[in-house]
């Protein structure tokens, strides 16, 4: 029976330390360091739009040539507002509305 009371506590100490790990891993992460979608006359329209319908147009104005191309070492363009949240998307996740 002692045994298994040592075996059960080596189990508890186990999972704790994992735990205490994973929220200090989780805790200690960088802050958000990506800019938002705007919300100015360019950006409007995609506001009220569905995610991948609103991506659809992003290479209109941030392709190579165009108005604001994306930076030299951005990853590739495709999942745009994964990363780039648009303004309502944040008030929303701060507030739980």
């Amino acid at each position: 029976m002692a045994e298994k009371k040592k075996n059960l506590l080596v189990y508890h100490v186990f999972f704790i330390l994992i735990c205490g790990g994973l929220f200090y891993f989780l805790w200690s992460a960088p802050p958000e360091t990506t800019p938002r979608m705007p919300r100015d006359n360019n950006h409007e329209r995609f506001m009220d739009m569905d995610r991948k319908q609103a991506e659809g147009f992003c290479q209109e104005c941030h392709a190579e040539g165009e108005v604001k191309p994306l930076p030299e070492k951005h990853p590739q363009p495709y999942r745009c507002l994964f990363c780039h949240k648009r303004v309502d998307q944040i008030r929303q996740i701060d507030t739980g509305e």
